[in-house]
This record gives C-alpha cells, sequence and structure tokens, in this order.
C-alpha cells in the first residue's frame, strides 16, 4: 500500500523527454540559448544517467509563463 507521501509514478512511455538538441530544434533557438535556458533555472530538467531531459510538462510550463524563470 502507498503512503500519503509517495506520488504515483507514470510509464516511462507516457512521459514525453526532450533531449536539449531536440529541445532547441523546437523552439529554435541556438545551442547558447538553449544552455542558458536550461542550465539557468529557466526549464526545469531531469538526469537519466548522465544525460540531461527536458519533460515535455516542463517545456509546456516554461511556454505558458511567458519564459520566465520558474522559482
Amino acid at each position: 500500500m502507498k503512503s500519503n507521501s509517495q506520488k504515483a509514478i507514470r510509464s516511462p512511455k507516457s512521459v514525453k523527454l526532450y533531449s536539449i538538441n531536440e529541445l532547441m530544434e523546437e523552439f529554435s533557438v541556438s545551442r547558447p540559448t538553449m544552455n542558458r535556458l536550461v542550465y539557468g533555472g529557466y526549464i526545469k530538467t531531469i538526469r537519466v544517467g548522465r544525460a540531461v531531459r527536458i519533460p515535455e510538462s516542463a517545456a509546456l510550463e516554461f511556454i505558458a509563463n511567458g519564459g520566465e524563470r520558474n522559482i
């Protein structure tokens, strides 16, 4: 039985994860700009091993916030 503090985890196949290169193409921005957005905390990321991935929900949240940093 799950405790109240545990969150339900969705299947990895149901969560779209973008690489920095994929999102760079989607946003039509340069690599340095994408790096500033990711490493500057404007877009939330997760790590899968050594790889940085951006959940689709984080990309949509960035767009919904008008490009403002999430704090």
